[in-house]
């Protein structure tokens, strides 16, 4: 292999890393599962697996490759969100909540795709809402986010609005619900989370202008014990027999569906700025439309007596 084709290798792999929110993979070792030993990728084989990332302990995966090197990579499944073929379903999506609101609000004059002009003197920019209105004579903004997106561009929208007077909800389509198995929360949706105090809001075909608030919360792996005798040392040595937190994987938890159109689902909020030691996930001041649920999760697990203090500290949103 030469050097570009190495250069480009190790590119790839760090952008998987990114992607997965974890650079525990980027120098090419796993561990076993079944005995918990490190492993490189060009000694390991399929008859290994299975593995899981030594950093962020979410599962991990071979790939053995003909034209580049050796290489794992994290295997953890993510929010069904829309792909880009899917455009009939996003516009489904806006088109449902409109009709909920234009008929639970008729003097909303409720728009999709209404063009916002750009206003020198105020210094506003040109921007495409995807859904504007008023309830209660307050201007509503709603962002329905097919695809991922960048942070900087929700910040950039929100802060635009904010500028205009309006409260923004940022909703997520998918083209299935969820469910309740553990999953990768991407960047942006971790980002919303925070922006919501603690939860994000996913639409699914068929519930009109219903969401499912969602909250990220912290779920664990059990590292299995291996003993062994170390002939160099000379000594009997103990590893695993206890739970980890899984560091970039959650398990999502449910509050109850709640109504964009109800008045008693939703409140507005001149939110204030959250500085976070992860720049990334720092929130700024804003105007948001939220839900008006209390607190339903508890991150605390069933098993809490059974995990070390450490695991139950909670630095998710500290990394990227």
């Amino acid at each position: 292999m030469n050097v570009a084709e190495n250069h480009n290798d190790h590119e790839a792999i760090q952008a998987a890393a990114k992607e997965a929110l974890c650079y525990g993979l980027i120098k090419r070792i796993a561990a076993r599962k079944f005995d918990n030993k490190k492993i490189h990728a060009s000694e390991a084989t399929h008859s290994d697996n299975p593995f899981y990332c030594p950093e962020c302990y979410s599962d991990a995966f071979i790939r053995k490759c003909k034209d580049k090197q050796d290489h794992f990579a994290h295997h953890a499944r993510q929010s069904p969100i829309l792909r880009n073929t899917e455009s009939a379903l996003h516009l489904q999506c806006k088109q449902d909540i409109l009709s909920g609101l234009n008929a639970n609000f008729p003097n909303g004059n409720w728009a999709l795709e209404r063009t916002l002009e750009a206003d020198k003197v105020n210094g506003f920019s040109k921007v495409v809402p995807d859904i504007s209105g008023r309830i209660n004579g307050r201007g509503i903004i709603i962002e329905v986010q097919k695809s991922a997106i960048s942070i900087d561009r929700i910040i950039k929208r929100t802060l635009e609005y904010k500028k205009r007077g309006g409260y923004i909800l940022w909703i997520i389509p998918l083209r299935e619900e969820l469910g309740t198995e553990n999953f990768r929360p991407r960047l942006f949706e971790k980002f919303l989370h925070q922006m919501y105090y603690g939860r994000i809001y996913y639409w699914v075909n068929g519930n009109g202008t219903k969401l499912f608030p969602v909250h990220f919360s912290p779920s664990y792996c059990w590292i299995e014990e291996r003993s062994w005798y170390d002939a160099e040392d000379m000594e009997h040595k103990e590893v695993g027999g206890y739970w980890k937190r899984y560091r970039t994987v959650r398990r999502p938890e449910y509050g109850r569906l709640i109504d964009i159109a109800e008045v008693a689902d939703f409140k507005i909020e001149d939110a204030k700025a959250w500085e976070h030691k992860n720049q990334l996930l720092s929130i700024p001041s804003r105007k948001i439309y939220h839900d008006t649920l209390k607190k339903w999760w508890n991150d605390l697990p069933p098993n809490a007596n059974e995990i070390a203090p450490e695991e139950l500290l909670d630095d998710y949103f500290d990394s990227e």
